[in-house]
């Protein structure tokens, strides 16, 4: 009669179960529904559930019933079992549920919580696969029977297929999650790569601008040598041939200059510095670009010692010698003898250069803005300040700084660069 009564509760518990896990969508709800809603009503002093977990190598525990779990969906001290080691682990390995009726003579018993003499196992399979364990253990030796076995078994088939569900659906959810974080960062990429497209149309804009300005010195260079060979025509001499040389000249600089620029300015701040350049040699290539206008305008240029070298690209340098200097021929005092001296120094950490004219100088409120593109206040002659902007621009990429000063109207001004030392400088 008690073992009537005994499997007529149990098939109470096995409605009430499916009912209520038909209800769970989610492996914890699940879980802990067959530990709170089934197990609690065997009268089992212990229950462990085990899931494997991703790389199939450990079990770990997701849910308990008994002194592992004192309050609501909380397990203390949750331990994994590698496949194959313990009782859990065989079951997991075999697929084959057991029942231990005695621990002390079974060396594969794994203490958790505390010590018991009796543990049954079952294993939990969904598609032909282990995908967990249902574990119990009792203080008293040969205390599970077949109907607990039976009563486990039932359990584990009825939960299994909900389990499966379960695991497929976050799986989905989880590969979802991934895949939007990667649809976000390829988003942001393709966004970063839209700002740097149009930071890199914006340089060939202004690029434009800069050759067009940096071009105009050994333009003027060689129309002023055709206007001498217009007045040596029809017979060309040996003085008009000379011209014609430092024609060609001019353009070849020009030329190799433009080029240099647009290959720089494809993308700002990353600039293929692999060269050592030597700035005296720098200047001596801005020394014949500018040679008409040198010698025009009688130009002292004073160098007060040798010039350093420096890792970069000798274009950049050569717009940055070749604009100071023009600007100091250009805002010269008219009927004074012009003079430019160019300083260098260096430190540990740092080289300095340093261009010193004698020319109209500016207001101390202008120092910054003379670097503006497109502010010429402080100036009464023409121009719209490119030059010295690109000078900016350039020095900055590599990590330098370039400013101005002068004592005053007439006084002339001082350009003065500051460039971060690197290894081979």
């Amino acid at each position: 009669m008690l073992q009537l009564e005994r499997q007529l509760e149990h098939q109470r518990v096995i409605h009430d179960f499916v009912k209520e896990v038909l209800k769970q969508d989610t492996i914890d709800e699940i879980l802990w529904s067959i530990c709170h809603n089934v197990i609690s009503r065997l009268g089992l002093e212990d229950c462990v559930i085990y899931l494997l977990d991703e790389s199939r190598e450990h079990l770990v525990q997701k849910a308990a019933y008994g002194p592992k779990n004192p309050t609501k969906q909380e397990i203390i001290d949750p331990i994994t079992i590698p496949i194959g080691q313990g009782v859990v682990g065989t079951v997991a390995r075999t697929g084959i549920a057991e029942i231990i009726n005695d621990t002390t003579k079974d060396h594969r018993y794994i203490i958790d919580d505390d010590f018991r003499f009796s543990e049954i196992a079952v294993p939990i399979i969904y598609d032909g696969r282990v995908i967990g364990v249902i574990d119990s253990e009792n203080s008293s030796k040969f205390f599970f029977t077949d109907s607990h076995l039976e009563m486990l078994e039932s359990i584990s088939s009825l939960c299994s297929n909900r389990l499966g569900y379960a695991l497929a659906h976050e799986k989905l959810k989880k590969y979802n999650e991934q895949l939007g974080f990667i649809v976000k960062e390829r988003t942001v990429k393709l966004n970063e790569a839209i700002e740097d497209l149009k930071v890199s149309n914006q340089n060939l804009k202004r690029y434009a601008h800069v050759v067009s300005h940096d071009l105009k010195s050994p333009l003027r260079t060689i129309a002023s040598f055709l206007g001498l060979i217009e007045k040596n025509e029809p017979n060309l001499k040996d003085k008009s041939k000379e011209y014609f040389r430092i024609i060609q000249e001019a353009v070849e600089n020009m030329n190799g200059l433009m080029q240099g620029i647009l290959t720089s300015s494809l993308k700002e701040n990353e600039y293929d510095i692999n060269s050592i350049v030597d700035l005296n040699a720098v200047l001596l290539k801005v020394r014949k670009n500018l040679d008409y206008e040198i010698t025009t305008n009688r130009l002292e240029l004073k160098v007060e010692h040798t010039l350093p070298c420096y890792k970069g690209i000798e274009s950049q340098f050569i717009q940055v010698f070749q604009n100071i200097i023009s600007n100091s021929i250009k805002y010269g005092i008219p009927e004074i003898p012009q003079k430019l001296i160019i300083e260098s120094s260096e430190d540990s950490e740092s080289i300095t250069l340093s261009f010193q004219d004698h020319g109209i100088g500016i207001k101390n409120k202008f120092s910054d803005s003379i670097f503006k593109l497109g502010e010429r206040q402080h100036f009464d002659k023409e121009g719209r300040g490119i030059g010295l902007h690109t000078c900016k621009k350039i020095i900055e990429s590599y990590g330098g700084t370039i400013s101005a000063s002068s004592p005053g109207l007439n006084k002339g001004l001082t350009i003065s660069i500051i460039l971060p030392k690197s290894e081979e400088s």
